[in-house]
């Protein structure tokens, strides 16, 4: 989604690989001549498993018989406020001087920090809503593989129905879910692919003009 991000790892790789002839223009813009050559267009078979005939593949009744056939899953994607690894133990790690972890992506870290913990608290606004509305329907918030999972269920804590857990493949869920809500995350297209209806909660600018599901800005609008 970041295609600025392409500048900075250009030394550290020979091709690249992308889904369609959308994104080939988008990637090589970011590129240098000699390395605008070596983008290709591969697509991406595995979304092709998404399709609705073989959404039977990814069902998993013990998710239904556990949580109910008409649970909702909310998808995370806060690597910055919730992350399991910080900004300084990444940039150790990884060992490098690259821009990638530079005082100007330090800031922007910090302020994504900020976003993540507003938006946090306006889904918790959500997720106690649908819980109080409907007590015997579970409402599962699934964090992000990067995402430190105590830290969330902590936040969470105030309602029995709603669970945070971060167990079994993403699509499983998916597929075994009465609903997807997201914000502007590929878990969103997987929904759309698999027919499983999909919200986009975005109650915070900038708004992502997203084709990943029906846009709702505020509880109010997920409710109606």
């Amino acid at each position: 989604k970041d295609w600025g991000q392409l500048g900075p790892i250009e030394p550290y790789f020979d091709a690249l690989f992308v889904w369609g002839q959308k994104q080939k223009p988008r990637a090589q813009a970011r590129l240098s001549e000699a390395k605008r050559e070596q983008v290709f267009v591969t697509g991406h078979p595995a979304f092709d498993l998404l399709l609705p005939q073989f959404q039977p593949y990814y069902f998993a009744q013990e998710l239904t018989q556990k949580y109910g056939e008409d649970f909702i899953l909310f998808n995370s994607n806060f690597g910055c406020r919730y992350t399991a690894v910080s900004f300084n133990e990444y940039k150790e790690y990884v060992n490098t001087g690259s821009s990638l972890y530079s005082e100007e992506k330090y800031e922007y870290f910090q302020q994504q920090c900020v976003f993540e913990e507003q938006y946090v608290t306006k889904v918790k606004e959500l997720a106690f809503a649908l819980a109080s509305i409907s007590p015997n329907r579970k409402i599962v918030y699934r964090p992000h593989p990067v995402e430190n999972v105590q830290l969330l269920v902590d936040e969470f804590a105030a309602h029995s129905n709603v669970i945070v857990t971060n167990e079994g493949g993403v699509r499983s869920w998916i597929a075994s879910a009465s609903m997807v809500i997201q914000k502007d995350c590929t878990t969103g297209l997987e929904a759309l692919m698999m027919g499983t209806p999909v919200i986009s909660f975005q109650p915070l600018e900038p708004v992502v003009e997203s084709a990943y599901g029906i846009l709702a800005t505020s509880t109010k609008g997920v409710l109606s």
